[in-house]
């Protein structure tokens, strides 16, 4: 990975190199390069929740991510909680003997 981390195009961070948060957005930027897509796309939406209205305009302006990206982050770890305890998501696995053969009539 040689590409450098997205610079984030925030006001706080193209006024004020040096504040806290241009630091912050600087080492979410670090982290988010060195996940893969699937985790960036929860991580990024996990921060957009936590940020609450607009989280999702923010974490796209801070991390250079699509909104729809993030949002399908966010929509993924909303699934995951649904599913806690699944091993397979709903629908998964073999299906039953009477779903698969129409001629299967049991006695």
């Amino acid at each position: 990975m040689n590409q450098a981390p997205y610079q984030c195009q925030c006001i706080d961070c193209r006024s004020e190199l040096a504040s806290a948060i241009a630091q912050e957005h600087r080492m979410i930027n670090q982290l988010v390069r060195m996940l893969n897509e699937k985790q960036r796309r929860q991580f990024v939406g996990l921060l957009a929740k936590q940020a609450g209205y607009g989280g999702i305009q923010r974490m796209a302006q801070i991390t250079g991510l699509h909104r729809a990206t993030i949002a399908r982050g966010q929509g993924e770890l909303e699934e995951a909680q649904a599913e806690e305890g699944r091993i397979r998501r709903q629908g998964g696995g073999r299906q039953l003997i009477e779903k698969k053969s129409r001629s299967y009539c049991p006695s």
